[in-house]
């Protein structure tokens, strides 16, 4: 009997068992999800190990959090010594679930699914509202080299139905994010930082400055926002590639130096905190927790309709939706926000109690776990 119980107590603890994987060398949205995950299934019993690269934001993020670390440095995607080192670790832990955060990560899961003795399940995290490429490397790699896709989004699940996934191979779990509280003081430190007026009204936005976040639109909407609104000043945190430009086009603007970029900022709570109302412009977009970081705030939000952003900004219910890539819709939009008081209450409740009850860390934890138990199962 005794040696029955410990054999069922090493199934479970099996079953409990994930590698995540993340070779990424930058810290943006999908690697505050790694982590917000990892914090959860651990605080559901389960047993979390992580793929990284060795002294990389996420490593750096990581470090001290106690989890055991899978150093890994691939040169390329791919690379035969990560994925036999992936295989080798799985087999030497137990390990049923591997777990890969990025696109670069499924072929490294792929390949050392293959590679492993246990041949654990591989799971795909799928971030991104557009379709996976053509050709037959990527219709073998997203036809065979997964044995489930976790979509972030309901628009990011379709992409991949339409792309030729069967629907009992992806599920929808959506992103989560933790509470954001006001910050008390934020809207006068943030007016002072700026040398602003106390009558000003501020729009935020934060996201990484890429075609895709699309804050090419933002400026010519808030250029035209400001035309009749000249005490409205507009906050742009985050930083990348299209900094100079944009810089570059917004000094051509009449407002121009009512548009300011600030780079990336380790106050956001405190910038949330001061805004009279978010901004999203993307074009593409799997889902935008920057959104629901907004909403957590009890900061009105207005975007666009882009990938799954409708799915959290509930036209008329959460927020306000325009047209993707069309200026004059968005200064619409921020001009009704910034107008209808009553409306943005009413919506800026809704979003909050929406937020908490539907993309929490212990929702998508949850939901997580139960398919990672589903599919060993199955397996």
């Amino acid at each position: 009997m005794p040696d029955d119980n410990a054999r069922q107590g090493a199934r479970q603890s099996v079953r409990q068992s994930v590698l995540l994987l993340d070779t990424s060398k930058e810290f943006r949205g999908g690697q505050r999800q790694l982590t917000l995950l990892a914090g959860g299934l651990r605080d559901l019993g389960r047993d979390v190990h992580i793929g990284l690269r060795p002294e990389r934001p996420l490593h750096q993020r990581l470090r001290d959090e106690g989890y055991p670390l899978l150093f890994l440095d691939p040169k390329f995607e791919g690379a035969p010594g990560s994925v036999f080192k992936v295989a080798r670790y799985v087999d030497d832990h137990a390990i049923p679930v591997i777990n890969s955060q990025t696109s670069h990560d499924h072929t490294l899961g792929w390949l050392a699914q293959g590679r492993a003795k246990s041949r654990p399940v591989h799971v795909v995290t799928r971030r991104v509202d557009f379709a996976p490429k053509s050709g037959w490397f990527h219709r073998r790699k997203y036809g065979r080299g997964a044995d489930h896709y976790i979509a972030i989004s309901e628009a990011i699940r379709r992409v991949l139905l339409d792309w030729g996934i069967p629907g009992e191979r992806a599920t929808r779990i959506y992103s989560s994010v933790t509470p954001i509280e006001q910050v008390e003081g934020a809207r006068e430190s943030v007016l002072a930082e700026f040398g602003l007026e106390p009558e000003t009204i501020l729009l935020g936005n934060v996201a990484g400055l890429v075609d895709h976040k699309g804050q090419r639109y933002l400026i010519d909407a808030v250029d035209r926002v400001i035309a009749e609104r000249p005490n409205v000043v507009l906050l742009i945190a985050g930083d990348g590639p299209l900094r100079g430009e944009l810089e570059a086009a917004t000094q051509s603007l009449k407002g121009h130096d009512r548009i300011k970029f600030l780079g990336w900022r380790q106050d956001i709570p405190r910038l949330l905190s001061a805004l009279d109302l978010f901004v999203m412009t993307s074009h593409m977009e799997g889902l935008c927790t920057s959104i629901l970081d907004a909403m957590s705030a009890r900061v009105p939000v207005v975007a666009t309709k882009a990938g799954g952003i409708p799915e959290i900004v509930r036209d008329g219910e959460t927020g306000w939706l325009a047209e993707n890539k069309n200026p004059s819709d968005i200064a619409a939009r921020i001009l009704h926000a910034l107008d209808d008081t009553e409306s943005t209450r009413i919506r800026v409740e809704n979003a909050a109690k929406m937020v908490e009850t539907e993309f929490s860390v212990r929702e998508m934890s949850r939901s997580t776990a139960e398919l990672y138990a589903r599919l060993v199962a199955q397996r």
